[in-house]
């Protein structure tokens, strides 16, 4: 009973060999896609990333050819199960073939980066992964200008109104109002 009780303790403390390493964060333009039905995959030390979820969530189309296994995104085509394909006209060559699993086509981050030119990353220490680049907020333009002293600070419009609700709400816990 006691090797048993120290193993579950061992267990415990030691998760990632408990339950496996856990789930890969997949960000593509900046945003979390923890949403996709599938998510990536981690084999041989290689990230596999779903292709139709991720390119169609950057807005472009998979054209699939399911007698040939082939996918083809703009101008670059590869087929499942194969690491040459075609890049805009040119052969190029994988590190490792794509698969299917679950009926969906993974392919390795490395198609993405080189066959597409797609900006990405792979953590493997903190497993994520990130596609695409991050486009943030539109540009700030000032709509008013207030002054402190010798300090002008550039603010947008309402931004009286988001203070005065900022102060009424912590009057409020402050208060127990």
């Amino acid at each position: 009973m006691k090797k048993l009780l120290g193993l579950a303790l061992a267990l415990a403390m030691i998760p990632s060999l408990a339950f496996g390493a856990g789930p890969v964060t997949l960000y593509v333009n900046g945003m979390d896609r923890e949403d996709f039905k599938d998510q990536p995959i981690v084999r041989d030390e290689g990230l596999f990333l779903p292709l139709r979820c991720l390119v169609e969530s950057m807005g472009m189309k998979v054209n699939w050819d399911g007698d040939k296994k082939t996918a083809t995104v703009g101008d670059v085509a590869m087929t499942v199960g194969k690491k040459d394909y075609l890049a805009r006209g040119e052969k190029r060559t994988m590190a490792v073939a794509p698969f299917i699993e679950k009926n969906r086509t993974y392919v390795p981050l490395d198609f993405l980066t080189e066959g597409m030119k797609l900006p990405a990353i792979w953590d493997g220490k903190h497993r994520a992964a990130v596609v695409g680049t991050y486009k943030g907020d539109p540009a700030f333009t000032p709509n008013e200008t207030v002054t402190y002293g010798n300090i002008t600070f550039s603010l947008p419009k309402g931004w009286r109104l988001g203070c005065f609700l900022f102060l009424a709400i912590m009057n409020s816990a402050v208060f127990n109002i």
